[in-house]
């Protein structure tokens, strides 16, 4: 492996070619893994494909949800003829060798995205169930085929409590303050306590996450898994603004009573562009400021569902009901709408 740990996967039979991209990632102490083309993707920080070897029936040059998304970054040698279109068709082809600065830039780029897509979820007010509906969210990401990880920003933690994983063995935030400048991706995936195939990383007693473990605990979790979920903390803290900052979607639950709809629009600045509004329905008694359209539109966040009122919910879950358990609930089915729209496949 590299000096910086990257990792960084060709598809090409072209030893020229090849030689070409490993004198780029020799020169920056990047792992270079090769494979022949029209083969399968391995799992890998950035993936490089070839555009004159592209097949049109290849398998997808790529792994993990970001990766799928962004595609592969583009290679050819400068040699006469016509290649096929990358996709997409306005893609950079980086012709090597005279554009090897530009694929190592692009390369470097594209490696502080990490493989991951971070999905937040906070509260527009307490009490309104954010742990839960995340947990219920992780749990329909994993069952959908994607790695998944949880974490816990709550500087009280507790969410292991939630998911009944307390007693789990696995390291808490407490325990990664002595190794935060360096977390193995895989090493720490592999350690974490297990939810429903979901890795779980959670505060105890001895608090939630430190300055200096939060950073590259997060960096390490989006390598090693599809999708990263965050039970954000409402606190405006330098963690809480850290973490918020690292989420490509935040999903923001909100009832539709007046200090929901107070904390909706004190959040919706800090998420514009990224942003998606789930409605939690109260009882029929309850006092309902605005419906959940009207709050979709004051907020200018995106309606990403709604949960209806579950009578036995809060019930269930003090009797040690997980979320997701009642397969047909309300919260489950939004839940699972949810992952759809913001955990592609």
């Amino acid at each position: 492996m590299g000096e910086t740990g990257l990792r960084v996967a060709l598809r090409s039979s072209d030893p020229l070619l090849v030689g070409h991209v490993r004198r780029v990632t020799d020169v920056a102490g990047w792992a270079l893994d090769v494979t022949p083309a029209g083969g399968t993707a391995p799992r890998a920080d950035v993936h490089v494909d070839s555009v004159r070897e592209r097949g049109p029936g290849d398998p997808p040059w790529a792994r993990g949800v970001r990766s799928r998304r962004e595609g592969p970054l583009w290679v050819a040698r400068e040699q006469p003829g016509e290649w096929p279109a990358p996709e997409p068709a306005s893609a950079v082809v980086h012709l090597l060798p005279e554009a090897d600065a530009e694929l190592a830039e692009a390369i470097a780029d594209r490696a502080e995205l990490g493989h991951a897509r971070v999905v937040g979820v906070v509260g527009a007010r307490g009490g309104v169930g954010a742990s839960v509906f995340v947990g219920a969210l992780a749990r329909e990401a994993a069952g959908a085929g994607a790695t998944c990880a949880l974490v816990d920003l709550d500087p009280a933690g507790g969410l292991d409590v939630l998911l009944a994983i307390e007693h789990e063995p696995g390291p808490r935030w407490a325990d990664l303050d002595a190794t935060a400048g360096s977390i193995p991706p895989d090493a720490l995936a592999a350690a974490l306590p297990v939810w429903h195939a979901v890795h779980v990383l959670a505060g105890d007693a001895r608090g939630g996450p430190s300055a200096g473990a939060l950073v590259p605990a997060l960096r390490a979790l989006r390598e090693a898994h599809d999708v990263v979920l965050l039970d954000l903390s409402r606190r405006a803290d330098d963690a809480g603004a850290t973490a918020l900052a690292a989420c490509d979607d935040v999903v923001v639950l909100a009832p539709g009573d007046v200090h929901g709809a107070a904390g909706l629009l004190s959040l919706a600045p800090r998420v514009a562009g990224r942003g998606h509004l789930v409605v939690r329905q109260g009882t029929a008694g309850d006092a309902v400021l605005a419906a959940p359209d009207e709050l979709a539109v004051a907020s200018g966040l995106g309606l990403a569902g709604v949960v209806r009122h579950e009578r036995a919910l809060r019930a269930g879950l003090e009797r040690g009901m997980a979320p997701g358990d009642r397969r047909r609930s309300p919260l489950v089915r939004t839940a699972r709408a949810v992952a759809r729209r913001l955990v592609p496949a």
